[in-house]
């Protein structure tokens, strides 16, 4: 079961077992959710503060970038 491990603002970094994930609004005009898998070093970066958690948001966005994901359209399901 998925225990919510840190959170600021609109950041939410959940842990599941071994793997971690950061729910997070993507920064534009209006509010758009993604839920993406980050790494356990990400995870504790984050939860250093808020200039880290940015700095963690910015290299996760950077890194989607790179491998042809828009980070900035939701994968997240809408609510029904």
């Amino acid at each position: 079961m998925p225990t919510k491990v840190y959170e600021w603002r609109d950041l939410t970094i959940w842990q599941d077992g071994e793997q971690f994930y950061a729910e997070y609004d993507v920064g534009s005009i209006s509010e758009i959710f993604r839920r993406d898998c980050i790494t356990h070093e990400e995870a504790t970066l984050a939860r250093q503060g808020p200039e880290q958690a940015l700095k963690m948001l910015w290299g996760l966005q950077q890194r989607l970038l790179a491998s042809g994901i828009d980070p900035y359209k939701s994968n997240m399901a809408p609510p029904p």
